[in-house]
C-alpha cells in the first residue's frame, strides 16, 4: 500500500462516514485492506465501564496488533488476542497528582503492577506539558 493509496482510503471514509464507523463498517474496511494489521485504541478512557471493555474485546479480534492507551486509573483487563497497553504518566507522584487529581498516581501504579503480574504487556507514556 502506498501513501497515495492510504490518502485515498482516508478521504473516502472521512467523507462517507462523518459520524464514525459501525462495527460492520470497521470489519468491511479491514477486509478490504488486509495490510492493516495494527490498531491504536485511544480517546476517552477505554476501561471506564463494561461496555467499552466489551467493544475493545471485539475490536482486538479484528487485527493482529492492538495498542490500547489508558490513563491507568481503572483495572487493566486481559484480552484474548495480541495487545499492548500504554499508560499515561505525567511525571513524579507530586506532578502527576497535581495534573490528574490527588491519589491518581497510586491508582495508576497499583493497576500497572497488577497488570504486569498477570503477564499483560504494559508501557508507560510520558505526557509532556507546561506543568511538568
Amino acid at each position: 500500500m502506498t501513501g497515495k493509496d492510504l490518502h485515498n482510503i482516508v478521504y473516502e471514509y472521512e467523507t462517507k462516514y462523518q459520524e464514525g464507523f459501525t462495527e460492520e463498517e470497521q470489519k468491511d474496511l479491514l477486509k478490504r485492506f488486509p495490510s492493516i494489521t495494527n490498531i491504536l485504541w485511544y480517546g476517552g478512557e477505554p476501561f471506564y465501564n463494561g461496555e467499552t471493555i466489551k467493544l475493545l474485546e471485539q475490536g482486538t479480534e479484528l487485527v493482529k496488533n492492538n495498542l490500547i492507551i489508558t490513563n491507568g486509573t481503572f483495572h487493566i483487563p486481559s484480552f484474548k488476542r495480541s495487545f499492548h497497553i500504554g499508560v499515561s504518566v505525567d511525571g513524579t507522584q507530586e506532578v502527576h497528582d497535581l495534573i490528574r487529581g490527588f491519589g491518581t498516581y497510586d491508582k495508576v501504579k497499583a493497576n500497572v503492577h497488577s497488570a504486569i503480574k498477570r503477564g499483560i504487556p504494559v508501557g508507560l507514556l510520558y505526557c509532556i506539558n507546561a506543568k511538568n
